[in-house]
């Protein structure tokens, strides 16, 4: 038999590595925030630069999502440049063809 108190220490544990994640989650949205904004007035500043387009390239093969901070760039250039372009690289497809280019196109919510 399992001791109650058993599932209650891993809830807590769970608890606290959900707290830790969102603390470490938050400290790169700030960063990524400055960085944003720091493109921004660097194109604004330069009278001739706009940023229409953003790719990703995922750590796994077979990860086909944006996830949430890529979500939010894209998000923020679409906000500047609503035509801009957002590619994820598509792993599985490193061998690229004219007819299979391995990047997909995605909208800003990915």
């Amino acid at each position: 038999a399992v001791p109650r108190s058993k599932p209650l220490t891993a809830r807590a544990g769970y608890l606290q590595a959900w707290r830790n994640m969102r603390q470490y989650a938050s400290g790169w949205t700030s960063m990524l925030e400055t960085a944003l904004m720091l493109a921004d007035e660097h194109c604004k500043s330069s009278g001739k630069l706009q940023v229409v387009g953003y790719y990703q390239a995922n750590e796994l093969c077979d990860d086909l999502e944006l996830g949430p901070f890529g979500k939010k760039i894209a998000q923020k250039i679409r906000s500047v440049c609503p035509l801009a372009a957002c590619l994820l690289i598509d792993g599985a497809r490193m061998q690229p063809t004219a007819r299979k280019p391995g990047l997909l196109p995605l909208d800003a919510d990915g």
